[in-house]
């Protein structure tokens, strides 16, 4: 993004646009007689609007957008910190992998933005993709898409502390270890394949970001290649052909590899993880297409675990 482009973003008429948007859906809301005064922007409550923008060294556009309370006003800070991001891989690395304690500790770190001791609004924070340049009509594209997914969940919170009894009203932070649990780290590091690696760090940030079907498509595709890198530690990657399908995949690995230890559950439990891929979609409820992508998750993690590290061993005696 260059100078000239940045000054033509327009931060009184961004904020002036997400308080109207904002306001929509609380008279929608309204209208249906629900409670919205835990909600944080009603009223007379101002916000600042933070929307970091960057772009690593791969030229892929990210935003960071989220909200912070404010006193006495609204106010819409646009940050380009993609001069100090886009050649740095240690930023990419913690951008890829979702997480955004060590993507605010490089802001931080180069004086992009320090956060200080203010506080985040838990439904505030998104993470999006953009393009390698970034316009006014784009901002404000985004700003519809975070406001729609920020009252969502303002919305979700609510119905779920009305609907809990007093005793479970105890506030608890959860974290999402589903990396640590999948013991992903392990298995690239013993892998040690590169492409694999940035497949499956792309794939993570779309999930740690709610990108559901961005998320089940290329996960999908991760388990497509732990399948070829099993298979060629058996030297039979040349039956796959040319454009091979998950199919093929599932068949190589059952008649030339693994032969009478591929049983029929190996069978089935794979064609589950790769219809899981194919049933996600733009459309779907979210906690639907999460346990989707979780399915093809637990199928890379076991595919590793039952298939690879054999194939592995295999390949290292012959």
């Amino acid at each position: 993004m260059t100078e000239d482009s940045s000054n033509q973003i327009d931060n009184k008429f961004v904020i002036e646009h997400a308080k109207n948007q904002y306001n929509n859906l609380l008279n929608f809301i309204d209208s249906e007689h629900f409670a919205t005064n835990g909600f944080s922007w009603r009223d007379h409550r101002h916000l600042n609007i933070y929307f970091i923008y960057t772009i690593d060294y791969k030229e892929s556009g990210l935003i960071d957008i989220f909200a912070i309370e404010n006193s006495t006003k609204d106010e819409f800070i646009f940050i380009d910190g993609s001069p100090k991001t886009k050649d740095s891989y240690e930023y990419r690395d913690a951008s890829m992998s979702g997480d955004v304690k060590r993507q605010f500790a490089f802001f931080k770190a180069n004086n992009i933005f320090d956060l200080g001791d203010k506080e985040i609004l838990d439904e505030s924070y998104l993470g999006v993709f953009a393009d390698n340049h970034i316009s006014q009509d784009d901002v404000i594209r985004v700003i519809d898409h975070w406001i729609d997914t920020f009252v969502g969940r303002e919305y979700r919170k609510t119905v779920k502390t009305l609907s809990e009894k007093p005793d479970n009203l105890i506030k608890i932070s959860e974290k999402n270890f589903f990396a640590d649990m999948y013991h992903f780290s392990d298995m690239l590091n013993n892998i040690g394949n590169e492409q694999l690696e940035d497949e499956l760090y792309e794939c993570l940030f779309a999930y740690n970001r709610n990108k559901w079907y961005i998320s089940a498509c290329g996960l999908g595709g991760v388990l497509e290649h732990l399948l070829y890198l099993t298979i060629k530690n058996y030297g039979k990657e040349k039956k796959l052909g040319k454009t091979p399908s998950a199919a093929d995949y599932v068949s190589v690995l059952s008649k030339d590899c693994l032969k009478e230890e591929f049983t029929s559950k190996d069978f089935t439990y794979l064609n589950i993880c790769f219809n899981a891929r194919n049933a996600v979609d733009h459309f779907r409820a979210g906690q639907t297409s999460k346990n989707l992508c979780d399915i093809i998750l637990n199928g890379i993690s076991s595919s590793y675990n039952d298939y690879y590290l054999d194939s592995l061993a295999y390949h290292k005696s012959h």
